[in-house]
């Protein structure tokens, strides 16, 4: 593999992971969740237009593999922001209005269907404690061509 292609693949990866921020390895403020699975990263399907189901969650730990230990320290959030780039046609205003932190209590918001046209949809999702701690995550959520193929 060249250089570029390594560093390429490594941003994508960095991009995609929770980091480590105030001594807790995974922030967990925010997170996505598909039925009763929380994390980042990326869901595919393929078809002609896809229609994703997600919520938002607050102050869930994120599942993390082996030998790391999942870490969560709650905060009473004050800010919630839910932004979308890329090919999203429809849910995400309703996604931001479900998305409401209850204080410093685990909570997650309804499921709703995220609509997204051939190409891929970018959903960034920011918070902030109210002891100034800050979560950032992205989703990427991609839908080829009919005929095309995920991965």
């Amino acid at each position: 593999m060249t250089r570029a292609l390594i560093a390429a693949c490594l941003a994508v990866i960095s991009v995609a992971s929770p980091g480590r921020a105030h001594d807790t390895f995974f922030e967990c403020l925010s997170q996505f969740a598909f039925g009763q699975s929380l994390g980042v990263g990326g869901v595919c399907q393929p078809g002609p237009g896809c229609s994703f189901r997600m919520r938002v969650c607050f102050n869930e730990p994120v599942p993390v593999p082996p030998p790391e230990q999942p870490s969560c320290v709650p905060g009473a959030i004050e800010r919630v922001k839910i932004r979308a780039t890329g090919n999203c046609k429809d849910g995400v205003a309703q996604l931001r209005a479900t998305a409401v932190p209850l204080g410093d209590a685990a909570t997650c918001g309804p499921s709703v269907p995220i609509l997204v046209e051939h190409g891929r949809c970018v959903i960034h999702l920011k918070s902030r404690s109210t002891d100034g701690r800050k979560d950032v995550k992205r989703l990427y959520l991609d839908c080829p061509p009919p005929g095309g193929k995920c991965g």
